[in-house]
């Protein structure tokens, strides 16, 4: 299975499985994959599977 892996300094601090077809990013907490840092915006990104891949 895919894996979304959040590195800090060299150390895996979080992993998310991409089991969805759709997976938001973002400083929110009602995001899929939340990452609590002032850089990151509240819709940050989307990761989305498309056909055939």
């Amino acid at each position: 299975m895919a894996l979304i892996v959040q590195l800090h300094k060299g150390v895996a601090i979080n992993k998310c499985p991409l089991d969805k077809p759709k997976l938001s990013i973002s400083r929110s907490r009602q995001c899929d994959i939340f990452i609590d840092d002032a850089v990151v915006s509240v819709e940050h990104a989307v990761i989305e599977k498309l056909n055939g891949c």
